[in-house]
């Protein structure tokens, strides 16, 4: 084996899991974490694979952004496959915080629970301890080295959670449409949205939502088999606490929400990721619902094969034909700006250089992202 651990996680915590990379590293482990071991020009998707399976452990970090990770989804069913291949393999989620993603398939493993600060020593000499196979002792608080801690921040919601800097034209674009719109499937091709862009979008869009209140869950990752489990947290999310962990219990909850002509926006993520069953469940909830009740709008947000899903009627999405279909619109250079945090270092995204990054990049958002990061590390840009 190549590697002793592999760690699975969403884009978005990455310094967070950086540090916790550097700790396993410092511990002893030899340590897969995709920034350093893929370089520019390897095909993402055989490169990942080639590790998990050269891998002894695989480490899913569960925060609530894996919900929508089509890349996390198909991570964890390749641990499971190892997992059950007797060879070995172990898995270990990690929860990072108060909020975690609910993972119905690993319901049957221990979470190490990172919630904060002052508890990571504890949890990472639990995680220690487990990958060598050790039995757990009376005080885990790892004490061979020094540790590395992240920021108290870096336990908390993401940074572009909420609508924080100014939103793109495409995102203007997209809210004026929206805005007006009961119904809307709402598509990303691969790589090319930003989930601070999502985010934006959904906050700007709640906003214009006068009158009316605003529901919002994605839904677990995998979930085959865990239904009532996988309701348990969509209800929860609702606020729906005392429904029952079931369809039946989510499409009442939904219409006490509704009673008296009230209205319901319900904002839905991470369909792709969903078992099956669970999408045709809440797909017809949603579309009694929608059938019943003139003020319940819906806006379901995915990627690409969200369409497809919506046609297939053995996917699940089909009673939601009601919907409107729409693609995220076309990037431009003068969005570049909106698409990163204020508080990273400043970048001259002048009317010189934003075209030029653009070509380079061929306008793909990932490889702009790129671009700019290797821009950072210069320091001018190169006219």
């Amino acid at each position: 084996m190549e590697y002793d651990v592999f760690i699975s996680h969403k884009s978005e915590r990455k310094p967070w899991v950086e540090i916790l990379a550097k700790n396993l590293q410092q511990a002893g482990f030899k340590v897969f974490f995709d920034a350093w071991n893929i370089k520019g020009g390897d095909p993402l998707s055989t490169r990942l694979d080639e590790a998990l399976q050269s891998s002894r452990a695989g480490i899913i970090v569960a925060t609530p952004e894996i919900s929508g990770s089509g890349w996390v989804k198909d991570e964890v069913e390749t641990m499971n496959r190892l997992k059950n291949e007797g060879r070995g393999f172990r898995i270990l989620p990690v929860r990072v915080g108060a909020a975690a993603a609910h993972l119905p398939m690993l319901g049957h493993l221990k979470a190490i629970d990172f919630k904060d600060r002052e508890n990571y020593p504890r949890a990472f000499g639990e995680l220690v301890r487990a990958l060598r196979d050790q039995e757990p002792g009376a005080d885990p608080t790892y004490r061979e080295r020094a540790l590395e801690l992240p920021t108290e921040s870096a336990f908390g919601p993401v940074a572009f959670a909420g609508a924080g800097g100014t939103p793109s034209s495409r995102e203007r674009k997209l809210v004026d449409i929206l805005s007006r719109r009961r119904a809307v499937l709402l598509c990303a091709q691969s790589d090319q949205v930003t989930a601070r862009e999502k985010e934006r979008v959904i906050t700007q869009v709640a906003g214009r939502f006068q009158g009316g209140k605003v529901l919002r869950f994605a839904f677990p990752l995998g979930g085959k088999g865990a239904a009532g489990a996988s309701f348990a947290e969509i209800n929860a999310a609702c606020g729906f606490p005392g429904a029952a962990n079931s369809a039946a219990g989510f499409e009442r909850g939904l219409r006490q929400e509704l009673k008296g002509g009230r209205k319901v926006l319900l904002v839905v993520l991470g369909v792709e990721n969903a078992d099956q069953v669970l999408r045709k469940q809440v797909a017809k909830a949603i579309r009694a619902g929608y059938d019943e009740h003139p003020g319940l709008h819906f806006l379901i947000l995915g990627g690409e094969r969200l369409e497809q899903l919506h046609v297939a009627s053995a996917e699940g999405l089909s009673p939601l034909n009601c919907a409107d279909r729409m693609l995220w619109p076309e990037l431009h250079p003068g969005d570049l700006p909106a698409l990163f945090d204020p508080t990273e270092p400043p970048l001259p995204l002048d009317a010189a250089t934003t075209p030029a990054i653009m070509d380079l990049a061929g306008g793909h958002l990932r490889l702009i992202e790129y671009v700019l990061e290797d821009l950072l590390g210069r320091d001018k840009f190169d006219r």
